[in-house]
Order: C-alpha cells, then sequence, then structure tokens
C-alpha cells in the first residue's frame, strides 16, 4: 500500500533532530540503564486514496423519432347492393267476355233538343247550299217570351228604322229594368214595294208581370224553318234574299210570308263587312 506524502516528511524530520541533539559530557559512567525496548512504531493509519470521480456523462437523450402520423385508410366505396330485378307478374288473364247481345231499343221518337239559348231555334239538318255556297239548314224555332216593339216605314228606309227602333227598344228595356237573354232580332210581318212593318224584339226570361210604357209584350215566332247565315253589310242582305228565293224555288219549299232577322252583333262595335246576321224563312 503506497504511504502518503505527508508521512514521509514527518520521519524525515524526526531523523534530522535527533542527529543534531549535541552530546552530553562525560560524566561518571552510571551504571547501565536498561533501556526499555523502543515502542513499536506508531502505525499511521493511512486512508487509500479516494477513487478518481468517474464523469459519467449525462446520458444522451434519445433521438426523437418523428413518428408521422397515421395515414387515414382509404375509404373504399362500397357500391349499394343492387335492387333485386323486379319480375314482372302478369296479370292473369280476364276470362273473355261473352257480348250478349242488347234488347233491341224500341224505335226512338226525334225530339227537338232544348235550345241554348231560350225562345229561338233549334238546328236539325241540313238542306244544302245556295248558289255562292252559304249553307241552308232546317231549324225548328221555339216561342219565348220577348218584349218588343213595332217598326214601320218605306223600304228605302228601312236600315236606318230598324235601327233606330232597336235603340229605343234598348232604352225602354234599360229604363224598365228588363235584361236581355239573347241577340235582338226582326220579324217582318208585312212587307212589298210601298212599306214594310216589322217587330224589334229582345227575348227575356219570363214574361214582365205588367205592362211596360213603350213596349208591348208577347212570344218570339214558333214552327220550322230555314236558315242562312250572312256575313256583311246590311245593304248586302238583298243579295242573299235572292239566293234564298232560288233556293226555295229550286227546292219546292212551301214558305210563309214570315222572315225573322237575328242581329248578333251590331254596327256600334262592329265593321260592316263583319256584321253577321241570320235570315229565317218559315216554312208551311
Amino acid at each position: 500500500m503506497m504511504r502518503s506524502p505527508l508521512v514521509f516528511s514527518a520521519l524525515l524530520l524526526a531523523t534530522v533532530a535527533m542527529a543534531q541533539v549535541p552530546a552530553p559530557a562525560e560524566a561518571p559512567p552510571t551504571p547501565p540503564t536498561v533501556t526499555a525496548p523502543a515502542a513499536p512504531p506508531v502505525a499511521v493509519e493511512t486512508l487509500p486514496p479516494a477513487p478518481p470521480v468517474a464523469q459519467t456523462p449525462e446520458p444522451a437523450a434519445p433521438p426523437v423519432v418523428q413518428t408521422p402520423e397515421p395515414v387515414a385508410p382509404p375509404v373504399v366505396q362500397t357500391p349499394a347492393p343492387a335492387a333485386p330485378p323486379v319480375v314482372q307478374t302478369p296479370a292473369p288473364a280476364a276470362p273473355p267476355v261473352v257480348q250478349t247481345p242488347a234488347p233491341a231499343a224500341p224505335p226512338m221518337v226525334q225530339t227537338p233538343a232544348a235550345p241554348a239559348t231560350r225562345g229561338f231555334a233549334v238546328e236539325l239538318r241540313t238542306l244544302g247550299t245556295t248558289v255562292s255556297g252559304i249553307p241552308v239548314d232546317e231549324v225548328e224555332l221555339i216561342a219565348g217570351p220577348v218584349v218588343y216593339r213595332r217598326v214601320r216605314g218605306a223600304p228605302d228606309d228601312m236600315i236606318a228604322l230598324l235601327d233606330r227602333g232597336l235603340s229605343d227598344l234598348n232604352a225602354a228595356a234599360f229604363r224598365a229594368g228588363i235584361t236581355a237573354i239573347g241577340p235582338p232580332f226582326a220579324v217582318f210581318v208585312e212587307i212589298d214595294d210601298q212599306r214594310f212593318a216589322a217587330d224589334m224584339m229582345l227575348p227575356v226570361a219570363t214574361r214582365p208581370p205588367a205592362a211596360v210604357p213603350g213596349l208591348q209584350l208577347g212570344s218570339s215566332p214558333a214552327g220550322r224553318a230555314i236558315r242562312v247565315r250572312h256575313v256583311g253589310s246590311y245593304e248586302s242582305l238583298e243579295e242573299t234574299y235572292a239566293e234564298i228565293e232560288t233556293f226555295v224555288e229550286d227546292k219546292v219549299l212551301d214558305i210563309r210570308e214570315l222572315f225573322v232577322e237575328r242581329y248578333m252583333n251590331t254596327p256600334r262595335n262592329t265593321a260592316p263587312m263583319d256584321l253577321q246576321t241570320e235570315v229565317f224563312v218559315l216554312l208551311r
């Protein structure tokens, strides 16, 4: 075991001191001194040197491992299950229908249908056409209540007189609170080269219960007649009457001296070429 440098220094100093002590004077000899044996040297406890402190380095921090974020698994589009095919189940066939003939109906009596406008005409059949191609129809005139005014005058003044008579008729009906249910019409009760007479009529729903100032109460004509629709001015009506006369002669029709003109529009709001007039000639 190695000794400390301090221990060696102490031993060296003790040796030197012992060498420098002077020798004593000679004295009478003394009996020999029994020298006690020297004490054994004191053992100096020598501490072992401290072991060197090992500098243990701090453990290095483990490297930070960048852990990538987990990638989301791809979304797998799972297609919806296909609907099972619809099986068209045919409907059961209906049993064959046995056609049982219906019993024969008794012969039908042709009754004229109710007129669309009360108090006027129901169409029965077409008899043919005039020379210019105007259809001629057979109709049934249905009587209905009317209010009317009579107009008289010379044939040359007929158009103006009829127009004035219609204006007076409408004014009197308005004052009395009477409402027409259809177009006005004129019934020619007399006509020749010198004069004419016509009743200007308005069809009404019901006959007024009492006399009305400026008006007369009555009924529209009834019976079978032929009808021709004229389009144009009132002045050109003469040509249509000539074609009606030719048609009556060709068909050998027995007519009455009674004519009706029904005015579907008026010159007040219609151009002359667009005026519509229905002409009726009553048959016997």
